[in-house]
């Protein structure tokens, strides 16, 4: 019996194709899985947001020696130091003691106020008494605050003195109190008007009447 023609195969296809590799099998027939959650969904296309730095607290020493958080680029802290407390030794001087001592040394105050011949200008006399507090050890101050604590002192006393040649005289003229407490009355407030009264009027006093600080 004679045989037929062998059968035909489909234009394109290959005998014994090896079956597809399973990755492949797997992602046929199936589709991407939707976001199911609103952040899903927006973070879709997105890229993630960079971590936030928050800034260094950088810890620095302030001008009174205390740490502090550091000031803003461009600015400085300044802590006032009192001019009596400012002593390196413990029975060293202060500044203040310093500038009593020159201002009430013979001579220095008339120099000071330009009342002797070939006098020497304010900035040059600062500049001595601030060389005289360096050498005890008080390097914190300069020329202009020697310039601005004369001019406070000068102040204080003709307000002491003002005081003095009115409402201290009429203390002094009072008959309800002794000699000895009227005194000590007007020597109490005269202090506090100006702590350094005592140290200053046998230099000030002299030249208060004529002089402009008593005249302001």
């Amino acid at each position: 019996m004679p045989k037929g023609p062998p059968p035909t195969r489909p234009l394109g296809s290959q005998p014994n194709a090896p079956p597809p590799p399973p990755s492949v099998q797997q992602s046929v027939g199936t589709t991407k899985k939707a976001p199911t959650s609103v952040v899903e969904q927006n973070s879709i296309g997105k890229s993630p947001k960079p971590a936030s730095k928050t800034p260094k607290k950088h810890v620095g020493k302030g001008s009174g020696g205390t740490e502090d958080l550091a000031s803003p680029v461009g600015t400085t802290s300044k802590q006032k130091i009192n001019w009596s407390k400012d002593a390196v030794e413990p029975k060293g001087k202060s500044s203040h003691d310093i500038l009593i001592d020159w201002l009430t040394t013979e001579g220095n105050y008339s120099r000071w106020k330009g009342d002797t011949e070939g006098g020497v200008t304010k900035e040059t006399l600062c500049s001595e008494i601030v060389s005289e507090m360096i050498t005890h050890g008080i390097k914190h101050r300069d020329n202009n605050m020697v310039r601005t604590k004369i001019g406070d002192l000068e102040k204080s006393f003709k307000r002491a003195v003002d005081w003095r040649a009115n409402t201290g005289q009429g203390i002094l003229d009072s008959s309800t109190k002794t000699e000895a407490e009227k005194e000590a009355e007007i020597k109490l407030y005269l202090k506090k008007l100006c702590p350094f009264y005592e140290e200053l009027e046998p230099v000030m006093g002299g030249t208060c009447i004529k002089s402009a600080i008593c005249n302001q």
